[in-house]
């Protein structure tokens, strides 16, 4: 098949849309992105308060779990977003 660039979509278009036109993807890794930054400050108070029950434990590595998922799905966050 032969396929012809269309003018009317170059990447400078593709910045100026809005995010509900955006790929799933690319709303998933900014999501991650910015969650990555937002947890730290979650658990920090946790580990300043001390993780003396069972429960803050637990819900402590729940919260770095999900900030490791959150760093390596959202890593490409700006670099694939072209900003």
């Amino acid at each position: 098949m032969n396929q012809t660039s269309d003018p009317s979509h170059s990447p400078a278009d593709r910045r100026d849309t809005p995010a509900a036109s955006q790929p799933l993807s690319l709303r998933v890794r900014a999501i991650a992105f910015w969650s990555a930054i937002v947890l730290p400050f979650v658990y920090v108070p946790l580990l300043l308060t001390g993780l003396s029950t069972w429960v803050e434990s637990m819900l402590f590595l729940f919260l770095l779990g999900c900030n490791l998922v959150a760093l390596y799905v959202g890593h490409e966050h700006c670099q694939s977003n072209d900003h």
